[in-house]
Order: structure tokens, then C-alpha cells, then sequence
């Protein structure tokens, strides 16, 4: 075999193996309802759940960066009207860990 026909196999080699390795890691991206309920499952959304009567959320998807910025608006119950609890995580899109958490009250 000579030199030129070992470069040839060797450059498809790389290239499928690039492409190959490029698909899988797209796969692992987690969509924006697992983001939602890695964030849900946080001990502190979770307690604050309990006592809610209505929450809302933003969740945004930050591709330059690859994280997913969850924000949770929660109601307890028998708060005064424009009482809430804002509670703000950080989620690795290829991870799933949440990489940073952080909570206010606002009125």
C-alpha cells in the first residue's frame, strides 16, 4: 500500500469518526422539559412547591454558553397578593447539573 492511498483512509477515518463522535454528543443535549424538571427536583423548589398555591416559570436556553437558565415565581399560599419567592437555577446542557442556584422573596 503506498503512502497516498494510507493518507486517503486515513483522512475518511478521521472524518467519520469526527462525525460519528459530533452525533452523539448532540444526542446527550438535554431538551428544555428535562432542564424544567432537573431544576423541579432541587431541594429548595421542591419545599417551596409544598406551600405554593400558583408559580410560573421562564426558562431559556443559552447555546452560546450551553446552559439552561431556569427561573421559578412562586406563590406561597396565604402571602400577600404580590408576594413571591424567585428562585433561579443554572443547568449544564450536557450534564444536567445544576451549576448555580439562587433565591429571593420579592414583592
Amino acid at each position: 500500500m503506498n503512502a497516498e492511498k494510507l493518507l486517503v483512509i486515513l483522512v475518511v477515518f478521521a472524518f467519520a469518526f469526527t462525525s460519528i463522535n459530533m452525533l452523539v454528543l448532540q444526542g446527550n443535549a438535554l431538551t428544555k422539559e428535562e432542564a424544567i424538571e432537573i431544576s423541579r427536583n432541587s431541594e429548595l423548589v421542591r419545599s417551596l412547591l409544598e406551600d405554593a398555591d400558583w408559580y410560573t416559570l421562564e426558562v431559556h436556553y443559552l447555546n452560546n454558553t450551553q446552559v439552561w437558565h431556569i427561573m421559578w415565581y412562586i406563590h406561597p399560599r396565604d402571602a400577600v397578593s404580590a408576594f413571591r419567592y424567585v428562585v433561579s437555577h443554572i443547568i449544564d446542557d450536557e450534564t444536567g447539573e445544576i451549576l448555580a442556584e439562587g433565591s429571593m422573596s420579592a414583592r
